[in-house]
């Protein structure tokens, strides 16, 4: 039997929050948590947490953000090119702006009982539908079973290279092909005057102007508004193991990541590029190759790669995580079917559902 709690703020939530060793890794730390109350690139209305906690595992703390606006759900919309879906607030439990929501399949039994909870309170804010996001294809499928959803789309897919016990182990497992040009682009870059630098926590604050540049001209080069702001940028900055990745040329940032250090797992969260200096100094190259040199000498057994440019990634040794999300409608005739209908067949090529 599962015992539920709600709780006002991220810093009442259990202290056995965020496991380090889970998939969702620091998307479920109580700083995690803490950090997006303080940030502003998504509209949120209000916010609770309701804390799952079943015999002998570790506390599910599900976050419920009443959201308004997010630049990244927009941006999911103008990919699929469909016209707006919603006509009111939304929760969404967590938020898209973390990876990995913290619902397995091993929980999804009390998951689902506490749906019915989310459901009452997402009733009371007078939400149009409920969204749990991020989902790997297991929760999904399990979930499904219990609750089934009124849509189940695809919306996303994260990628993560297991590193193994040395680099040369990492660099087999690609095709000579790849392997071979990223050696010759990480040095190349370097006879150009390309460098590495790493920023931890505040030092990378008078920096961070200049990556969320980079980050714009990434999202603006696929067509879309920016997903980030610097207040949010400076709030992540401050969470424990941030730290911001530079690739520079004469005190320029030509590319860059905003990551976290947490437990065994580097994660890029963000990255951003100068599209100018591709041809020549090939930044994006040179900061994995670098990114990955760090994560053998610090330690780290997993480099989440993030979403996004799945083809570069794949090639690079990085295995798919699809990310799936439930919607539950707070009423069954509402026309926003419609439009996650066209998400899904748009964004969705395979997956349990298909």
């Amino acid at each position: 039997m599962a015992e539920l709690r709600w709780y006002e703020s991220a810093c009442e939530l259990p202290s056995s929050q965020g496991d380090e060793h889970a998939l969702s890794g620091v998307f479920t730390s109580a700083e995690w948590l803490a950090a997006l109350e303080r940030t502003t690139v998504e509209t949120v209305a209000a916010r609770r947490y309701l804390s799952v906690v079943t015999a002998g595992s570790v506390p599910v703390n599900l976050p419920l953000y009443l959201t308004e606006a997010s630049p990244l759900w927009r941006a999911y919309e103008h990919e699929a090119r469909v016209p707006p879906v919603w006509r009111d607030r939304v929760v969404f439990a967590p938020s898209l702006y973390s990876f990995y929501g913290p619902i397995t399949a091993a929980n999804a039994s009390a998951v689902a009982g506490a749906l019915t909870m989310v459901e009452s309170q997402a009733r009371r804010w007078g939400a149009q539908a409920v969204v749990l996001a991020n989902l790997t294809e297991p929760a999904v499928r399990a979930l499904s079973v219990q609750r089934p959803p009124s849509a189940a789309v695809r919306l996303d897919t994260s990628y993560r290279i297991e590193l193994g016990d040395s680099a040369e182990s990492y660099f087999g497992t690609l095709k000579r092909r790849d392997r071979a040009d990223l050696r010759r682009r990480w040095r190349r870059a370097g006879e150009r005057g390309v460098l590495a630098t790493e920023l931890c926590g505040s030092r990378g604050r008078p920096r961070l102007a200049e990556f969320l540049a980079l980050a714009d001209a990434s999202a603006r080069k696929n067509g879309t508004e920016p997903i980030y702001d610097l207040p949010t940028l400076n709030e992540m900055l401050e969470l424990p193991g941030a730290r911001l990745l530079l690739a520079e040329r004469h005190g320029e940032a030509l590319a860059g990541y905003l990551a976290f250090a947490y437990g065994q797992c580097l994660t890029l969260w963000s990255g951003g590029i100068r599209y100018d200096a591709l041809h020549e100094f090939s930044p994006y190259v040179f900061l994995l190759y670098e990114t990955i040199s760090l994560a053998y000498h610090r330690g780290w057994e997993v480099l989440d790669f993030g979403r996004g440019n799945g083809t570069f990634k794949s090639n690079h040794g990085a295995s798919p995580v699809p990310l799936w999300s439930l919607f539950y409608l707070a009423h069954a005739g509402d026309p926003a079917i419609a439009g996650l209908r066209r998400l899904r067949e748009r964004l969705s090529a395979g997956g349990p559902h298909a």
